[in-house]
């Protein structure tokens, strides 16, 4: 941490707080599919513009476990199977969000990511 551009980061982060407010009441209404694929536009886009390091790590790796299992979801038999994967493609995206933007946070601090138990 601490060689990214900070206002390059704060667009990410930006970024990233935006597709959390739409995907979030999506899920919470029941529509993980719709959560999941705004969350999967949000990080296929910022994997094209971000030059940091641990976001593109993070995003990488979350992006290919989601459309994984979005693919699974789309080959499964029953509604409830097809559910649990889209969740856990929602769930894969939020969690490497959550885990960005906590890396942001650390490392917008003026003694940078000391204390740091996310990266």
């Amino acid at each position: 941490p601490g060689s990214a551009d900070p206002s390059m980061l704060e667009g990410t982060a930006q970024r990233l707080r935006d597709a959390i407010a739409r995907g979030a009441p999506a899920y919470n209404r029941g529509q993980a599919r719709r959560c999941a694929d705004i969350y999967l536009r949000a990080a296929r886009e910022e994997l094209r513009v971000s030059g940091a390091r641990l976001v593109r790590d993070s995003l990488q790796e979350a992006v290919a476990s989601a459309e994984s299992l979005l693919r699974e979801a789309e080959e499964a038999d029953g509604g409830h199977a097809r559910e649990r994967k889209e969740k856990a493609a929602a769930w894969a995206l939020r969690h490497a969000f959550d885990h960005v933007l906590t890396w942001i946070a650390y490392d917008s601090m003026p003694s940078g990511c000391t204390e740091c138990s996310v990266c």
